[in-house]
This record gives structure tokens, sequence and C-alpha cells, in this order.
């Protein structure tokens, strides 16, 4: 590895995320060693110190090498116990820094199926017996949403099945009423207002309305 200090005239990019704190752990290991005569190797990590503060990534890599392919660096020999425990300690906190700053980043959330809240809306529509036709379309809506983009959604056709056979209930039961509603009609009208027993069934008419009851 080079140990070379960056020059004042080159182009400085900016520093990757931790590299003020790996900058001063180097410079603190840097100090330890001045003061136990190793003027030579506290240079060499002022001048990594300075490449990581001001340099492009290439110089946090240099150091991270450093560490993985020198371990001797972290097991300096120094005669004073205290200079001896600072400087171990100074060095797993290097560590720790060029750790973290190299940990991979958390995966982004997952983003929206598109289609899914509306499929959710036409599901809940579909099952309530009046908006069952409102259901039906927007769950084919979100069906189609959904498929264009990729994604499978259940619940809108969940939506489209139970919407669909809520409306073709609906249209049997109005084929029936209808038929059934004009007859008793018909019969009111040739009755005349008031209520009237014919056979087993009982019509109560009057200008504005026609009921009939069956009995059994």
């Amino acid at each position: 590895m080079s140990h070379d200090a960056a020059t004042t005239d080159a182009p400085a990019t900016p520093a990757v995320a931790g590299s003020e704190a790996v900058s001063a752990a180097l410079d603190e290991l840097a100090a330890i060693l001045d003061r136990n005569g190793r003027p030579g190797r506290a240079a060499q990590l002022r001048a990594d110190a300075r490449r990581v503060a001001v340099e492009h990534e290439a110089a946090f890599d240099d150091v991270r090498r450093l560490f993985t392919d020198e371990p001797r660096l972290l097991g300096v020999e120094l005669a004073d116990p205290a200079d001896r425990r600072a400087y171990e300690d100074a060095a797993l906190r290097l560590h720790d820094h060029l750790a973290a700053a190299t940990a991979p980043a958390a995966p982004a959330p997952p983003g929206e199926v598109p289609g899914r809240t509306l499929g959710i809306v036409g599901f809940v529509l579909s099952l309530v017996g009046g908006l069952s036709l409102v259901g039906l379309i927007l769950s084919w809506v979100a069906l189609a949403q959904s498929r264009r983009a990729g994604h499978r959604n259940r619940l809108a056709v969940a939506g489209v099945v139970i919407g669909g056979a809520g409306v073709l209930l609906a249209i049997v039961v109005l084929a029936v009423s209808i038929p059934t509603l004009a007859g008793v009609v018909e019969t009111c009208r040739e009755l005349g207002p008031g209520v009237h027993e014919v056979g087993n069934a009982t019509y109560t008419c009057t200008p504005t309305s026609a009921h009939v009851t069956v009995h059994s």
C-alpha cells in the first residue's frame, strides 16, 4: 500500500460515510505511536487519515486492506501498558468504524402493488348486496392494473367472482319479480281500490300502490 500524502492541488471528491470517524481513529493511533518512538508508522497513519478525510473511496479501501493484510498493525508492541491499552482500544474502534461504513444498506421496502388497494375496496363492496355491481367494476379495474404490472391480486379476483354472482342473482330476481308485479298491478286495476280476496290471495289496491298476499 502506498502512503503518499494527498497533494493540495488534486481534485477532492466526496468522502464516504464514516470517513470522519475513521480519520479520527487513525490520528489517535498515530499520536500513540509518536509517544512511543514510532514516528515513521505514525506519519503513515496520518497520511492515511488525510486521504480518507478528503479523497474518494479508494483511500478508504486502502485503510481497510491495511488492517486486513497487515494484522501486525493491530498488535504493535508498546512498552507503556497504558499506551498499549489505548492503542488497542483505538484500533478496535477503527475496526468498528470500518465495519459500519461498509455494512450493506438495508433493503428498500417493497413498492405498493398496483391495484391492491382498489382490489380490497372492490372485494368489500362485492359482499354488499346493493353494491355488488360497483364491487364488480372496481375489482375488475384493480385486477387489470395488477396484471399489467405483473402481479397477482387474489382479492380482486374474489371481488370479480362474488360481484359477478351478486349481479347475476339480482338479474334473476328482477326477471321473476317484474312480471309478477305487473300482474298484481293489472289485477288491482280490474278490481279497483280496496281489499279483495281472490282465491288464496288477498289484493290490497290503492290509486298509488298494489300489494298481494298469498295464503298457504
